[in-house]
C-alpha cells in the first residue's frame, strides 16, 4: 500500500499540522506501510500534488483548518476515485460553516445557542445595531464563520467595548463572524471512534472552557480534559444526542462533538470532522480508555477510508488492499 500524508492548516495552526504529519508518517512507518509527507499551503501546490496522486492507494489528511477541513480536497480526490481519511466532503464543508451547521442541526430536537451571522459588519456601529435588533444580551460568545478551529478566535464578549477590543482579532481571521448567545456551564467533548464497523462514543469533560482565550487554554500547563465515564443522566444524553447526530449527518469518520452543560441541559455546539493527533488530544485519548492504541486508530482511520469506496466500481482492489493491511 502506498499512502500519502497531506498536510495543510490555517497559518496560526500550521505548525501543529506539520507536527501531526510527522506523527501519522512514523506510524505508518511501523506499520511497514510507504508513505509520503506533502504540505499543500496553496492552489498552486495542490495542482502539483495532482499530477501524481493517482500513484497512491489512499490520502491520509492531517488539516488544522484550509482546504483539507471544508471539503475542498475531499471533493478532489473524489474526483479522482482515490479513498482519504476522516468524514466525507459534504460533512466536511457543512460542519465547517459554523451558522449552517447550527441551522440544520436544530432540526434535531436538541438545545443549540441562538446564533446569527454578521457578513461584512466591521464597525462597531454596525454589530450595535445588530444586537438590539435581535434582541441580544449579554454576555455573548463571538468567532469566525468558516476560518479557524473550534477554539482559536472564540471570544466570550460582556459589553460593546469588549466587541470593540478584540473586534480586529477575529476578523484578522475570518471577516465573517457569528454571534452566539452564551450559555452557563461547562465543556463536554465527545469522542466518536470507529473500531472496524463499531462506533464507539467516549466523552470527556473540558477542565477549561472552549470561550476562555485560547492562548491562556493552551498555555496553561494543565490537561485541557479529563475522562469521564461516568454512568450518570448527562452522560447519557450526551451519549444519545452524539448518536442522533452521527445517524442523521451519515458520520463515516472519526470526530469529536463539542456540547456544552447548563445543569440538567445539555446544549449541542459543534461538531469537528478533523481530530488532534497528539498522544494527549482528545480523540486519541479517549480511544486510549477503550483500549484503542494509538497505532490502531491509524489503522482504523484508513480502514474508513477503503471503506467509503467499497462497492464502487472506480475503485477496483481495496479489498486486496485492506486485506494486505490489516
Amino acid at each position: 500500500m502506498r499512502v500519502l500524508v497531506t498536510v495543510s492548516g490555517l497559518p496560526h495552526e500550521y505548525n501543529l499540522a506539520q507536527k501531526a504529519a510527522k506523527i501519522v508518517s512514523k506510524e505508518l512507518e511501523n506499520l511497514d506501510i510507504y508513505n509520503e509527507v506533502v504540505e499543500l499551503k496553496n492552489i498552486e501546490k495542490l495542482n502539483d500534488v495532482l499530477k501524481y496522486i493517482e500513484g497512491f492507494d489512499l490520502v491520509y489528511i492531517v488539516s488544522y483548518g484550509g482546504i483539507g477541513e471544508n471539503g475542498v480536497l475531499q471533493s478532489i480526490l473524489e474526483s479522482y476515485h482515490i479513498p482519504y481519511t476522516g468524514c466525507s466532503a459534504t460533512i466536511s464543508a457543512v460542519c465547517r460553516d459554523k451558522y449552517f451547521f447550527s441551522k440544520l442541526s436544530k432540526i434535531l430536537n436538541i438545545n443549540t445557542p441562538k446564533t446569527f451571522k454578521v457578513d461584512g459588519l466591521i464597525s462597531i456601529d454596525s454589530i450595535e445595531k445588530f444586537i438590539t435588533s435581535n434582541q441580544m444580551r449579554f454576555p455573548l460568545v463571538m468567532k469566525p464563520r468558516f476560518l479557524s478551529g473550534s477554539s482559536h478566535g472564540v471570544k466570550k464578549v460582556n459589553s460593546l467595548q469588549d466587541i470593540q477590543k478584540n473586534l480586529p482579532d477575529i476578523l484578522n481571521i475570518d471577516t465573517h463572524l457569528v454571534i452566539q448567545e452564551y450559555i452557563e456551564g461547562n465543556d463536554y467533548i465527545v469522542a466518536a471512534i470507529f473500531q472496524g464497523d463499531e462506533i464507539k462514543v467516549g466523552v470527556s469533560k473540558a477542565r477549561i472552557n472552549k470561550d476562555i482565550d485560547f492562548e491562556e487554554r493552551y498555555n496553561s500547563g494543565e490537561n485541557m480534559f479529563i475522562v469521564d465515564d461516568s454512568q450518570n443522566e448527562i452522560n447519557s444524553k450526551l451519549k444519545k444526542f452524539t448518536q442522533n447526530i452521527l445517524d442523521y449527518y451519515e458520520i463515516d469518520g472519526a470526530c469529536y462533538l463539542d456540547f456544552r452543560v447548563c445543569g440538567e441541559d445539555v446544549y449541542f455546539i459543534e461538531l469537528g470532522t478533523m481530530y488532534g493527533l497528539s498522544e494527549n488530544s482528545v480523540v486519541p485519548t479517549l480511544a486510549k480508555s477503550f483500549g484503542i492504541s494509538f497505532t490502531d486508530l491509524i489503522k482504523n482511520d484508513i480502514y474508513r477510508g477503503l471503506e467509503r469506496r467499497k462497492g464502487s466500481h472506480e475503485y477496483k482492489q481495496e479489498n486486496v488492499l485492506y486485506n494486505n493491511f490489516w
